[in-house]
Order: structure tokens, then sequence, then C-alpha cells
């Protein structure tokens, strides 16, 4: 007797196809399919979305699917979906991850509502449904730009409500409490109060962003680069004007504009160049004690200060010049190796080799269940089932029974003593280059703590 094949279910739904069945619908009718074909849909592998089809990048559940279909030994036999449309609408795609799937996994794409044969005109017949849904979909793309486009030039809403609307009866309405922040980020930027002060203070008072997300300087500037607060509508290079009401005059929005532009042109020094600062000793090394980020060049490369606090999301500055800062390490390492002790960093260290085969055991463990149901059920024969169990059971005593080890490294202190005495005579060799200074602390440096409030300089050591 045969054993039933394994599937897995994709289902996609979109809004700019008004014809397709529900994600329920979809469901049901791939259970059916499944029902009378002898296969068994595998629940923890059924994969919905509601997205656009048109790129496979743009699907989150799509590229976890695939991902997890390359799993070894492969976790189905069988993707199910109701349309081909479903899973691709771009031919390339199509032709990418049905052959990967066939040939690396042998894992089959079977459209439940149009039923191929297995001869050499079901290739070609498939290939002219794809061809069809991927006209269908450029078509489709087509005339919803067209129609947004339309849209924009009567000043009509094309997206959601930006910060300081909200939508009433079609229409952007002023959302007062939000109106005045939107208001004080234009007043307050001419005042001479940065992006990054501007996103700290709303995170300080626990406001978000539309999207509940904290603000960082790139929304603030988006915010303040957006004409919809001056009564437009902006949309794929159309700007006209909207049917809302304005938050902000035309003439502060220019100046703002004017402001941010010359900025821009400080900060790039030129049209299209980019400045590369020199490599520095700390380089990746030094983090924040109030978030754990990374201290990054500031001042134009003069001074480091927390990434995070730059866009306005850690509340505490830890601005302190490269000067200061080496100096403060080194005499750090410097009193560590008077007084004989170090602080070690304990670290683990993941055996991928062993994950994977973790992950194939318990795959093989799962198939040896379905085995024992499908026999209990009446669908394996005694003789079969011993035999499926006999050779499922091999390979699990093949692969062996890893287990994700914590790998405790025994520190001699001389052994570390040594190292850092040797990192020390290098970094304070003036001969040596900030780049050389910077690989010889990452030998012995798992990371650097700098508390400013303290005045303070930890070392945690390898």
């Amino acid at each position: 007797m045969q054993t039933e094949k394994t599937a897995a279910a994709y289902i996609r739904v979109s809004t700019d196809d008004q014809t397709e069945l529900s994600p329920d619908s979809q469901l049901k009718e791939i259970r059916k399919y499944a029902a009378s074909h002898n296969v068994e849909l595998l629940e923890e592998h059924v994969y919905i979305e509601a997205v656009s089809g048109r790129s496979a990048a743009k699907r989150p559940e799509f590229n976890r699917m695939i991902a997890v279909a390359k799993g070894k030994p492969a976790p189905f036999d069988v993707i199910l979906v109701w349309k081909f449309s479903r899973f691709a609408r771009n031919r390339e795609d199509s032709i990418v991850y049905k052959s990967m799937l066939r040939k690396d996994c042998g894992i089959d794409v079977v459209s439940i509502s149009e039923a191929l044969g297995d001869d050499n005109t079901s290739v070609l017949i498939e290939a002219l449904i794809e061809a069809m849904d991927e006209y269908y979909s450029l078509n489709l793309a087509g005339e919803v730009r067209r129609g947004l486009r339309e849209k924009a030039e009567r000043g009509g809403i094309i997206t959601v409500a930006p910060f300081g609307y909200r939508i009433d009866d079609g229409k952007y309405v002023v959302f007062d409490e939000q109106a005045v922040i939107v208001r004080s980020f234009f007043e307050d930027y001419m005042n001479g109060v940065t992006l990054r002060e501007l996103a700290t203070r709303l995170n300080n008072l626990g406001i978000m962003t539309n999207r509940g997300t904290p603000w960082r300087s790139k929304a603030v500037k988006y915010v303040l680069r957006n004409p919809v607060y001056i009564g437009k509508v902006h949309w794929d290079n159309v700007l006209t004007q909207g049917l809302h009401e304005p938050i902000v005059s035309d003439e502060l929005f220019g100046r703002v504009q004017k402001r941010l532009d010359n900025a821009a042109m400080v900060f790039n020094k030129g049209e299209h160049q980019t400045i590369r600062l020199p490599d520095f000793m700390l380089r990746g090394l030094v983090k924040c004690s109030n978030c754990g980020s990374t201290l990054v060049n500031h001042k134009k490369g003069t001074g480091l200060q927390c990434c995070t606090f730059v866009h306005g999301r850690c509340a505490v500055s830890h601005s302190v010049t490269k000067k200061a800062i080496n100096q403060a390490v080194i005499e750090r390492i410097k009193a560590d190796l008077d007084i004989g002790e170090f602080v070690i960093e304990p670290r683990i260290v993941r055996d991928t080799e062993s994950d994977n085969v973790t992950v194939q055991i318990e795959s093989l463990k799962r198939k040896l269940n379905r085995a024992a149901e499908a026999y209990e059920n009446g669908a394996y024969d005694l003789d079969y089932f011993k035999e499926r169990k006999a050779v499922i059971e091999a390979e699990i005593e093949k692969l062996g029974s890893p287990e994700k080890k914590k790998k405790d490294v025994l520190y001699d202190v001389r052994d570390v003593r040594s190292g850092v005495k040797a990192c020390l005579d290098l970094i304070l060799d003036p001969e040596a280059s900030e780049t050389e200074k910077n690989v010889a602390l990452r030998q012995i440096v798992e990371r650097i703590v700098f508390d400013r409030r303290e005045s303070k300089v930890s070392v945690f050591y390898r």
C-alpha cells in the first residue's frame, strides 16, 4: 500500500481581485481536494496572507513557506493552491520557485481548480495559465495606477490619513490634538530645534506615530517635507490642490523647506558626495550604558554618540570626544592589569550543524507519528507500518541525538594577562594605525560600556 502524500496549503487574497474566494473558502476547497485525493493536509503548514502577488519579495508567508520547504528531509510532498495565480503572477518568480521546489526539494505545486495531467501538453497549458495571470496582473496594476492618478489630480484621498488629519466622509479633516504637534514641528524647527530633539520630545511624552512606532529624525523630516500640510495632494509626481484644510501656512512651509535644503547641502558638502570618516580605535566596541546601543561617529568624527540617541530613541546623551574615551579605556585596561582581575564576558557558541540535525530529527519524528496514526486508522496494514517505522527509526539513529551545548571556556588569568598586556603595548604604539588598534582590541575585548553620568568605563574581556 502506498503512503498518502503530505501537503502544505498556500492561500493568498488581494484587494485588487474582487472575484477571488476568501481565505476560509480557499482553505475549505483545498481541504476537500486533499480528502478526495488521498493527500494529508498538514495544519502546521497552512500559510495565509493578504497581499498583492506580483512579487515574492513582498510576501512574508510565502517566503516562510519556501524556507520551511528547503528543510531536509522535505516537510511535505506538495503545495496546494486554489489557482496558480495565488502562487505567483510573475512568470519569473513562478519558474524560479517551482523549479527550485521540484529539483531541490521534490515538492510539486498543484492548483486544485486548474487540473493538469502528467503529459508534456500540461507543461504548455500551465505556462499559458501563468502568462494570462501575469497579463491580468500587469493590466490591472496599470488601471489602478491610472485611477489613483486621476483621483490625485482632482485633489482626492489616495492614502491613509497623515499625522495631523483623520478621514471623515472621504475627506481629510484636521485632527486638532495632532495638528498642534505638526505646527510645533514647523515653528520649533525654524527656531533652531533639531530633528532629533523634536523626535526625542515626542518619545519622552509617549506620543507615537500613526503607525504606532516611536518617532525618529526621518519621520519628523517626512512631516516637514509633506505638502499635505499646506492643503496639497502629492502622489506619483502629481501635486495638486487638495480638498482639505491646511495646518500650516505656505510662507512657513516654504521657509522650512529652505532650511532643510541648506542643512542637506552642509551635510553632503556637494551633490552626491559621500564622506567616509577614517577608522578609529574603538569602532564598534563602545556601548551606551542606558540602551546598550553602539556609540558611533559624532561631531564630524571628533567624538562619539549613542546611535539610537541620534535617531531620537534613547533618552540619555553619551556624547564624548574620541580623545577622552580613548584615554579612559586605556586607563581602565592599565588598572585591570595592575589589579590582575578581568571581567570575562560569557559566550555561547551555537553549533549550527547540530541545530540543523535537530530540525531533521523532529521532522522524522512527526512522520513516525503520522505513520502510527495512519496504521491506527486502517490506512496502513501492520507489515507496511513496521517497514515504514523501521526506515524512519534507522534515519533517526543515523542522525544521532545532538544537543545545543553551552561551551564554557576556562580561562587561565596568566593567559588573559599576557593577551591584555600585548594589546596594550600595541594600542600605545604611536606607529600603529587606528585599524590595527581596533583589530587588536577585538581580540581581547567583547564590549566596553560607557556611563556618561558616572564618567565610568567598564571593559568586558573575551
